[in-house]
């Protein structure tokens, strides 16, 4: 039998998979667009993470969760992704703590208590505005990496505004601040502002 574990997150937009030790320690992290196929995607991360470590056979037990949780053939069980964030975040931070959670798809807040329950919790189901699918579009509209984003918003000495709730006219202003000579690092600012606002 195995002594090493897996958790598999098939999101709407990326699949992130992970073998854990007994020790709870990282061995092998994977990450992959999710494409069409959930299933596949999900055994291509398998395969690759378990070559990685030079494991046959697969993990002792896997457990699935995200958008995607139920195409995973090969895991054991399946959690919803508030229960793996409240889990997850408690047991590295053991303490009250509020998760904010910016997916592909929608955005979830989790309040846990001292004790690793759950308070509440509130997600946005409405539309892509206030998403990690916002902040990819308008990383494609300003030609750049979404790695870049960060630092770049960092630099900025003033913010503008994005008033659309919408990301499609969202873009649309994005082009009305570009031919205004504003910089880009204010406009990346105010996509992350609107993001938080949302």
């Amino acid at each position: 039998m195995s002594d090493v574990f897996g958790g598999v997150d098939v999101g709407a937009s990326a699949t992130k998979l992970v073998l854990v030790d007994e020790a709870g320690e990282a061995a092998a992290e994977v990450v992959r667009p999710s494409g069409v196929d959930y299933a596949a995607t999900a055994r291509a991360c398998l395969a690759e993470a378990c070559s990685l470590i030079g494991l046959s056979g697969g993990p002792a037990a896997t457990v699935s969760t995200g958008y995607g949780r139920a195409n995973v053939d090969f895991a054991q069980d399946a959690r919803t992704e508030i229960h793996c964030h409240g889990v997850g975040c408690f047991h590295q931070l053991q303490q009250a703590v509020s998760i904010i959670d910016i997916g592909g798809q929608d955005n979830k807040i989790i309040r846990l208590d001292e004790r690793g329950r759950r308070l509440d919790f509130a997600m946005n189901r409405k539309c892509a505005a206030g998403t990690g699918a916002f902040i990819e579009e308008i990383a494609l509209r300003l030609d750049l990496e979404l790695g870049e984003l960060n630092a770049l918003a960092a630099t900025a000495e003033k913010s503008v505004r994005l008033g659309s709730f919408c990301t499609v006219f969202a873009k649309t202003e994005i082009l009305s601040h570009l031919r205004n000579g504003e910089p880009v690092s204010a406009i990346v600012r105010a996509a992350f502002e609107s993001v938080v606002e949302r």
